[in-house]
């Protein structure tokens, strides 16, 4: 098993795959997915669950967390622009 977290976030138009260690927060990874998305600094983006379930809320807890709480178990993520509803 390996010692980082292997994680697929969505960006407006686009998919990174990243690997991190387990004691990343949700918010290392979210800064670092809008680095690899190349989304610009000043956008109002937000990061969610797959599913839909914001993790904005959770930005200090570590993936080890979400992984031990089964808190978006795919560690399937989405950043979308703060307030964008899903469907277009």
């Amino acid at each position: 098993m390996s010692d980082d977290a292997q994680v697929v976030v969505s960006g407006p138009s686009r998919s990174v795959e990243l690997r991190l260690p387990w004691s990343s927060t949700v918010g290392e990874l979210y800064e670092q997915a809008r680095s690899q998305l190349e989304l610009p600094g000043s956008g109002d983006y937000e990061i969610s669950c797959a599913d839909g379930v914001t993790m904005m809320n959770k930005l200090e807890r570590t993936l080890q967390e979400l992984r031990d709480g089964r808190i978006c178990p795919k560690r399937e993520f989405t950043i979308r622009v703060s307030g964008q509803d899903r469907a277009e």
